[in-house]
């Protein structure tokens, strides 16, 4: 969680949640770069214009296959990269369900947490 992917010389995203291949070395000797990566999570109740605007455009130039970007009330799922932006965008409401493209096993339902967290 939160640690670099090496996508190119001048680009080091940190996402919120890399899913990555398995690797014999758990990735200790280079950092995960774009082939390493099934699926990247940013969680944007904040960081909206900045996953969107600028880390989005990165993962898809990247050839990352699948972005899911959580609002807090939403899902947002990006998949089929071209250039620099993805092809497909899926919305996902609550109660509404997904599954990654590259990861095997069943739809999981889209289900934020509700009212505030504790102290």
């Amino acid at each position: 969680m939160q640690n670099p992917l090496l996508l190119s010389p001048t680009s080091l995203p940190q996402p919120d949640l890399a899913l990555l291949r398995p690797r014999e070395d758990f990735n200790r000797t280079r950092l995960p770069q774009a082939e390493d990566v099934l699926l990247v999570v940013e969680v944007s109740l904040s960081t909206r214009e900045l996953d969107e605007g600028v880390k989005l455009p990165v993962y898809a130039q990247a050839g990352i296959p699948e972005v899911g970007l959580v609002g807090a009330d939403t899902l947002e799922v990006y998949r089929e990269p071209k250039g620099n932006r993805y092809r497909l965008r899926l919305l996902l409401e609550p109660g509404e369900a997904t599954a990654p493209l590259l990861l095997e096993g069943p739809p999981f339902p889209f289900d934020p947490p509700r009212g505030t967290p504790p102290a």
